[in-house]
């Protein structure tokens, strides 16, 4: 095993790392003497299989010894204080790392056990991502030689390495150890599918391979003919990518026609996008599979471009052109860049390389700040899942559009990723052609479309099922701001009924002249913010009215007109409404705007009707010739008004229910109430209420529109 990892490593490392090497190999051998594995082979076999992997990888000295050195602390009497004076503080380091990956406290649950073991690999990473290139090569050996194992023991580390190191490892970039671990894990969680994915793999090789080794010659041709540097090959693959995608597209394998494809690697991006040009003149591409990896690159790094061309017989080939450079990534990940840090010493390559570690800096910083924050270990498992290892979910807009989606979106999730407009429009969606419900999951090579409408709104039950935590914040922005907004709509009319009331102009409200002390008094910055408390109700309508007054009454003296209505001397009617001198006179009340106590009212002579009495803000008073009186309202509590309201919301089983259950809370008479569907899952329902006064009315409208689905409340005018 030593003569394979000194040969693996001898194009690489120096004469003197390599001596190391074989230095902490007799090390480890000895330290293991008499040791057996459960297959029977020397214990040895394990960390050299480890080393030969890393080695692969074109790992440093120093992760190959710590590789050989990684079980010698925990299964042989050798101290740490040994290795640290044999081989250097170092290389002790990356083994304790790795040691301590597996310590776990036996008094705690299982659960608890496994989030602390996840979590101490996280923070180990955290500070040397050589740490989990050994710890991903430990499982991939074991992996390997799971066969002599229990079968409980098989699922339990095949299930482990399915949820944890194979998407690590794809988080890394580590395309290779990603694939296998999937595949051994598949080969024991699933023995029956995957031996039906292997034999129909295996029946047509032959035929397969011949077809792509004929493809591939024409595509050097069109290099050679084009003078366009690059290599071409054959890819065959994975089994468990096989199976995904049957599972996730509902595909028989006969269904699934990209079983191969080609990979074209050339020197620089001008010529990835040259040769796809070229590619697309000689064959036909299939719409909606061209996804350009390179201007958009995947969370991990992976740059390349993809397309399938229907090429000779009629039959579809994948075909993946990246530069060199792109597969050293796309293949070997975060662990390329000990190789650049090796082989690449100019300015130029330091430059360079210098940004990518930049990225990845990054990337460490926010994983250690979630592995300390986090406490509860299903807490710490669930966020890890989400925001983390299962993260990339690529699907499609109709057009072809890639978007990439943390494990387990919806197509709200998908709606914001498009732009927050769709997001907030959203009232339904199709996933591959077909009408989902909108808190369905979303999976790889999904084509997603999202139904909306001018007049949705989002839903704050949404919060519920969404998975990106950038939706939730943008959800959550969306309803403080209308929250915010109802509050101000409500509060600015509420407000200029109380000034109205005392006979003051509105519009004093946003006076420079009177409205500083009104902030001043209540601690405010704005008058958005006033309207804002009063609608929320921490401050009252009428009290601010009265500072005004004050305020109105200290810089105009005298205030004749400043007088409060409860001043006139005025005579009640029947309908609550009083005319000066006149208490004989028929009044009644306009039935196209409805007003109420607390609305600014004018009358209106009527020949054999008397008095009609108005909103002041009327649509229809412009329109009357009869002579205006003055009509004042009387505090008559014993009086109610019929109020007319609209409600719009979206369409559900109970939603008129509840609406008229909310008016029946409120002690509040309905006079008469409909309801009616207005299409795109929506509909509107008008009521005419009974109500004393303005305010019990604005109350009645906070209520409703804290109802489930309903999303906006409206007083009729007129």
């Amino acid at each position: 095993m030593l003569e394979q990892i000194l040969e693996q490593t001898k194009e690489y490392l120096a004469p003197e790392d390599r001596h190391k090497l074989a230095q902490a190999y007799a090390f480890a051998e000895q330290a293991h003497s008499g040791q057996q594995r459960l297959s029977g082979e020397p214990y040895m076999v394990h960390p050299s299989g480890v080393a030969l992997i890393l080695a692969g990888l074109k790992q440093d000295a120093d992760t190959l010894c710590a590789a050989l050195l990684h079980d010698v602390v925990e299964d042989t009497p050798v101290s740490e204080e040994e290795i640290k004076k044999t081989f250097g503080p170092q290389i002790l380091f990356l083994v304790k790392g790795v040691t301590k990956l597996t310590e776990l406290k036996i008094s705690r649950s299982r659960e608890e056990m496994h989030a602390e073991n996840t979590r101490k690999m996280l923070l180990a990473m955290a500070k040397d991502i050589r740490i989990v290139f050994i710890k991903l090569a430990d499982r991939l050996h074991n992996m390997r030689t799971l066969e002599y194992l229990t079968r409980p023991k098989q699922i339990e580390n095949a299930q482990e390495t399915m949820d944890i190191f194979a998407p690590l490892a794809h988080r890394l970039g580590l395309g290779l150890i990603k694939w296998e671990l999937e595949d051994l894990s598949f080969r024991y969680l699933d023995p029956e599918n995957f031996q039906m994915v292997r034999k129909k793999v295996a029946e047509k090789r032959r035929e397969r391979e011949s077809y792509i080794q004929e493809f591939s010659e024409q595509v050097k041709n069109i290099l050679r003919d084009h003078k366009i540097h690059g290599e071409v090959s054959g890819r065959a693959k994975h089994f468990y990518s096989i199976f995904r995608k049957m599972q996730t597209q509902h595909l028989e394998f006969e269904q699934i026609y990209d079983l191969s494809a080609v990979r074209v690697l050339v020197d620089t991006q001008h010529d990835c996008y040259g040769l796809l040009g070229l590619i697309h003149a000689r064959w036909r591409p299939l719409p909606g599979k061209i996804k350009d990896y390179i201007a958009m690159p995947k969370e991990n790094m992976y740059q390349s471009l993809h397309t399938t061309v229907i090429g000779p017989e009629g039959k579809q080939v994948e075909i993946q052109i990246r530069t060199f450079e792109m597969h050293q990534q796309a293949e070997y990940g975060v662990a390329s860049h000990w190789l650049y840090k090796q082989a690449d010493k100019t300015r130029t390559g330091r430059q360079r390389l210098k940004q990518k570690d930049l990225d990845y800096i990054d990337k460490m910083t926010w994983l250690r700040r979630l592995a300390e924050e986090k406490t509860d270990s299903s807490e710490f498992m669930d966020t890890l899942k989400t925001d983390i290892i299962f993260d990339e979910v690529y699907v499609a807009t109709p057009k072809g559009d890639i978007y990439s989606l943390c494990h387990g979106a919806t197509p709200v999730d998908f709606a914001y990723q498009v732009h927050t407009e769709v997001g907030n429009r959203c009232i339904g969606a199709k996933v591959n052609n077909k009408i989902v419900p909108l808190d369905s999951e979303l999976h790889n090579g999904d084509v997603v479309e999202i139904l909306t409408s001018k007049t949705a709104r989002p839903n704050s039950d949404w919060l519920s099922f969404v998975q990106s935590p950038r939706t939730k914040t943008k959800i959550k922005s969306w309803v403080a701001k209308q929250n915010k907004q109802q509050h101000l709509d409500v509060g600015r009319e509420m407000l200029a009924t109380a000034l109205k009331e005392l006979l003051l102009d509105p519009a004093l409200a946003s006076s420079a002249k009177y409205l500083p002390p009104i902030l001043k008094r209540y601690a405010l910055h704005s008058l958005e913010d006033l309207y804002v408390a009063i609608g929320h109700g921490d401050v009252a309508s009428r009290a601010v009215a009265r500072t005004f007054l004050e305020n109105y009454k200290e810089k105009n003296k005298p205030v004749e007109e400043a007088r409060p209505i409860f001043e006139k001397p005025r005579k009640a009617n029947s309908a609550g409404v009083a005319v000066d001198g006149v208490d004989t006179v028929m009044i009644r009340l306009a039935n196209c705007c409805h007003p109420l106590p607390g609305d600014a009212i004018t009358g209106f002579v009527t020949m054999g009707y008397g008095i009609t009495v108005h909103r002041a803000s009327c649509k229809n008073v412009s329109k009357l010739k009869e002579r205006k009186i003055a009509v004042f309202w009387n505090n008559t509590p014993q009086h109610t008004y019929a109020a007319a309201l609209e409600v719009a919301g979206f369409d559900r089983v109970g939603i008129f229910k509840d609406i008229l259950n909310v008016v029946a809370d409120t002690g509040i008479n309905v006079q008469e109430a409909t309801a009616r569907k207005t299409g795109h899952g929506e509909f509107r329902s008008h009521l005419v209420v009974d109500v004393r006064d303005l305010d019990q009315l604005l109350n009645l409208l906070g209520a409703l529109k804290k109802i489930k689905d309903v999303y906006d409340v409206c007083r009729l005018l007129s």
